[in-house]
């Protein structure tokens, strides 16, 4: 199932996070993909206030609506909120959030649920695309989607050809020792 929510956030608060992203200093990781592309909401200064506010308002949204629609047995824990740049070029082959391709286990296989908040949309290319379910998002300024993170919704996001795609990726669990402690924080 995938759970599509249009508005989630306004264009000006869209627009905020976009500025935002540019304006903070890039994260480093030892995975070159995704090296200086990523702000996870745990890791950004104080003085961004406003975007971690923002940030934690769309996933507790998102949260909030994966639980009305999924009802599901546990509890449902945010185990990470995060800003993510995609550069022109750049894509990402299909996948599942919490299992490699061959079937191993990942660094996440605790992920039950994962989720996008589109940014902006003055770029081309950078659709997401779930290629087992023969379906295609062209992205829009605060449309989320949630989605599970199993081979269910194997997905991928096309090449970059033109300009810069922002969004919020998001990422949820039942299991608690995995929670992002500051999931309930007010900023």
């Amino acid at each position: 199932m995938i759970v599509g929510i249009r508005n989630l956030l306004t264009p000006a608060q869209c627009a905020f996070l976009c500025e935002a992203e540019e304006r903070m200093e890039p994260m480093r990781f030892d995975n070159p993909y995704w090296d200086q592309r990523v702000h996870m909401i745990g890791h950004m200064s104080a003085k961004e206030h406003t975007a971690r506010a923002l940030i934690q308002q769309a996933r507790l949204q998102i949260q909030l609506e994966l639980i009305g629609v999924l009802r599901p047995p546990r509890r449902l824990y945010s185990d990470t909120a995060q800003l993510v740049r995609w550069d022109e070029g750049q894509e990402l082959d299909p996948h599942a959030d919490n299992i490699e391709p061959d079937g191993r286990p990942n660094s996440t296989p605790h992920r039950v649920a994962s989720a996008v908040v589109y940014l902006n949309d003055n770029y081309t290319g950078g659709e997401t695309f779930f290629p087992g379910l023969g379906f295609r998002v062209k992205p829009e300024p605060g449309l989320a989607l949630a989605f599970g993170s199993g081979t269910s919704h194997i997905h991928g996001v096309t090449r970059i050809t033109s300009g810069t795609r922002f969004m919020l990726a998001a990422w949820f669990t039942f299991d608690p020792g995995h929670m992002d402690p500051a999931q309930y924080s007010v900023y």
